[in-house]
C-alpha cells in the first residue's frame, strides 16, 4: 500500500485503513452474504411477515471479475476478496491500474425485491407521488429523476459524474474542523474516522457554479466538473488543481479526484 509512506497525514491514514480493512473485507462480505440467505430462508419458514431491508453496496454484490492482462493477454477471474474492493477504491485503481482490462463482472443478485427507501430522499419523493408500495419501477423513476434533477446531463453538459471523492479524516481533525463549522455535514465511519463530504467542503470555498475557462463546477452539485464546450483536458485538470488547492487552503484537508485522469 503506497499511502503508507506517504508524508501526508490525510493519506497516510487512509493507507492504514486499506491495510488493516483489505485482509479481512472479502471475509466479511462472505459472512454478510450467508447471514442475508439464512436469514431470508428463516423468515420464509417461520411464516413472518416482516422483510429483510438492506442497504447494498457493489463490493458485497460482485462475485468475481474477469480480466484480460494487458501484457500477457492471459484470461484472469478474480474473486471478490482479491480485489480489495472499499469506498470509491479497488485494486484495479490502484496498484494494478493500467495492468488489466475488464471484460466481464458477475453479480450476485437476489430474486426478492427489498428496496432501500432510507438512501437521500427516496421515501419522502415516494410518499409524495402517493405510493406507498413501491415496485422495482417505481424505485428506478423516482432514483432517475431525482438524479436529473441534480446532476447535468452528459448529453448536454459534458461530465463525469461525481468528480471528488468524500475525504475521510480523523476523529480528531474532524473536531477542529466542527468547532470552526458547526453546520458542517459528516458521516460516521468508525470510532476514529468521520466522512466530509467534499461537495459542501467545494461549495464553501465558493466554486459552485463558477468556471474556469471552458471548464466549470456544475451549480446545482459542486462535486461535478463540466465542459462548458470546447474544454480540453488539461482545462478540467487546472480546474480540478484549483479547486484541491482552495479546500486545502481553506480546511486544510486534501480532496482527490475519484475519476481516473489518463
Amino acid at each position: 500500500v503506497p499511502e503508507l509512506s506517504s508524508s501526508n497525514f490525510m493519506q497516510r491514514s487512509f493507507g492504514e485503513r486499506v491495510a488493516m480493512n483489505s485482509p479481512i473485507q472479502g471475509t466479511a462480505a462472505d459472512i454478510i452474504k450467508i447471514a442475508m440467505i439464512r436469514v431470508h430462508d428463516r423468515l420464509l419458514k417461520e411464516g413472518y411477515k416482516s422483510r429483510l431491508i438492506l442497504q447494498v453496496h457493489d463490493e458485497l454484490l460482485i462475485e468475481t471479475v474477469e480480466a484480460i492482462d494487458i501484457e500477457t493477454a492471459e484470461d484472469i477471474v478474480f474473486k471478490n476478496p482479491e480485489c480489495g474492493y472499499g469506498y470509491r477504491q479497488s485494486k484495479f485503481k490502484n496498484e494494478w491500474k493500467g495492468k488489466y482490462v475488464i471484460t466481464h463482472v458477475t453479480y450476485r443478485l437476489s430474486k426478492h425485491f427489498t428496496p432501500y427507501l432510507d438512501y437521500g430522499n427516496i421515501r419522502a419523493e415516494l410518499e409524495r407521488r402517493g405510493v406507498n408500495e413501491p415496485s422495482a419501477d417505481d424505485v428506478r423513476r423516482v432514483v432517475t429523476d431525482i438524479r436529473n434533477a441534480k446532476l447535468p446531463d452528459p448529453k448536454k453538459e459534458g461530465n463525469a459524474g461525481s468528480f471528488f471523492m468524500n475525504p475521510v479524516v480523523s476523529r480528531e481533525v474532524f473536531g477542529i474542523l466542527h468547532e470552526q463549522y458547526p453546520d458542517m455535514p459528516h458521516y460516521y465511519v468508525d470510532s476514529d474516522h468521520e466522512k466530509i463530504p467534499a461537495g459542501w467542503l467545494i461549495d464553501r470555498c465558493g466554486w459552485k457554479g463558477r468556471s474556469m475557462g471552458l471548464a466549470g463546477v456544475h451549480d446545482k452539485q459542486a462535486l461535478v466538473l463540466v465542459n462548458k464546450g470546447g474544454a480540453r483536458g488539461m482545462d478540467i485538470v487546472r480546474l480540478c488543481d484549483a479547486i484541491r488547492d482552495d479546500v486545502k487552503k481553506t480546511f486544510g484537508i486534501e480532496i482527490h479526484p475519484e475519476v481516473n485522469i489518463i
